[in-house]
């Protein structure tokens, strides 16, 4: 246990300072609601889901499980996401270009 709150302490520490460099070097600032928070209450009730469907699928077939809870947590992270208004119209934009590049290569 402790090694992974290692590592998790560690991922933020690189994060801040990959941040302050970019803000340093070109002037990046981050929109803490859209970059960060909205981001996060969708993670935090997609794992919510996720950890429903473990307890309610598991009994019965590990695959299954490993399947539902994918699928669920993807559409419950899109859904709060949208719902709290996380993902604008140039996000969706950018992200259907760049899955465009890679089925094209």
């Amino acid at each position: 246990m402790g090694s992974a709150i290692a590592l998790g302490f560690s991922y933020i520490v690189m994060a801040i300072l990959n941040y302050l460099d970019l803000k340093k070097l070109i002037g990046y600032q981050i929109d803490w609601s859209h970059d960060v928070i909205k981001p996060a209450l969708a993670s935090i009730g997609m794992g919510a889901i996720i950890w429903q469907v473990k307890l309610v699928l598991l009994p019965f077939s590990a695959l299954l499980t490993l399947i539902v809870a994918l699928i669920l947590g993807f559409i419950a992270y899109l859904a709060i996401l949208l719902a709290l208004g996380g993902l604008h119209r140039k996000d969706v934009y950018r992200i259907t270009e760049i899955i465009g590049k890679r089925f094209k290569s």
